[in-house]
């Protein structure tokens, strides 16, 4: 038999080794093929005002499968996790400012605005934007900021932000972006724009070896719904490297969901929970 035979009858008997050795090994994309792949993600989801799916898909109150009572409890379900985080470290939920990447329709945004001062929206869709602005402004709400970026624009999120965080808010649009590096580099600016003891909850989906959720690196607007995830013990130890203490996982096996509460560690601090 084959060397590439022998590899093939090793991996069917043993998936998960065969994952672990993928993922080490080096990529041959380019960094043409992530630009593209970035384009392709601002293209997709600007299209949100004119396409009721794409308005669907980012949470737009009202379209699709969201009438008043499921576009409401989104926010009301985020806030009781982050209470409950808050709580596991004796804290209180509220503060100065709140910055949530990716807002989509306003839902979360809207729930955290009743606990702090200012929120702000991160969001490379102008149009999903200026629906969360529209939302605030139906419901007599102020204390927001919008923040539009271009899809490679991570890097000036905290300058155009000015002010530490007490929270950074993050749910279904890890498993949105454009690659596992682009995810990492959105962490990393979470975790310099908190305060130490900021708060932070961030939703991905799971690589547990099922195909269909393994992070894609190609065609995007047509992988654009499951197209990055990441291991568990993979995020988990990112989110240490940048100084984000996981405090709290909890998982949705029914489409790979794990919510990470995380906690900015002051630099004297012991990372250990």
């Amino acid at each position: 038999m084959s060397g590439l035979g022998r590899r093939v009858r090793y991996a069917l008997a043993h998936p998960s080794a065969a994952l672990a050795y993928a993922r080490r090994l080096p990529s041959r994309l380019t960094a043409d093929d992530a630009a593209k792949r970035t384009r392709d993600a601002g293209e997709f989801w600007s299209e949100s005002e004119g396409d009721e799916a794409v308005a669907d898909m980012s949470h737009w109150r009202g379209k699709g499968r969201w009438d008043d009572e499921q576009w409401y409890g989104v926010g009301r379900r985020h806030v009781a996790m982050l209470e409950q985080l808050a709580g596991a470290c004796g804290q209180e939920l509220g503060g100065g400012a709140l910055l949530e990447w990716g807002g989509g329709g306003g839902s979360n945004l809207l729930a955290f605005r009743e606990h702090f001062a200012r929120v702000y929206d991160v969001d490379i869709s102008q149009a999903n934007l200026d629906e969360v602005a529209r939302q605030f402004e139906e419901h007599g709400k102020d204390g927001l900021t919008t923040i539009h970026i271009e899809p490679e624009q991570v890097a000036s999120v905290p300058g155009r932000v000015g002010e530490a965080l007490d929270v950074f808010l993050c749910t279904a649009v890890f498993q949105h972006f454009p690659g596992k590096d682009y995810g990492l580099e959105v962490l990393r600016c979470a975790a310099g724009m908190l305060k130490p003891g900021g708060l932070s909850l961030v939703q991905i989906r799971y690589d547990n070896g099922n195909r269909r959720y393994a992070a894609k690196d190609r065609d995007y607007k047509t992988q654009f719904l499951t197209f990055t995830s990441y291991a568990i013990d993979e995020f988990w130890q990112a989110c240490s490297a940048e100084g984000l203490q996981p405090i709290a996982v909890r998982l949705n096996p029914d489409v790979n969901y794990a919510f990470f509460g995380l906690r900015k560690i002051a630099p004297t601090q012991d990372p250990a929970p």
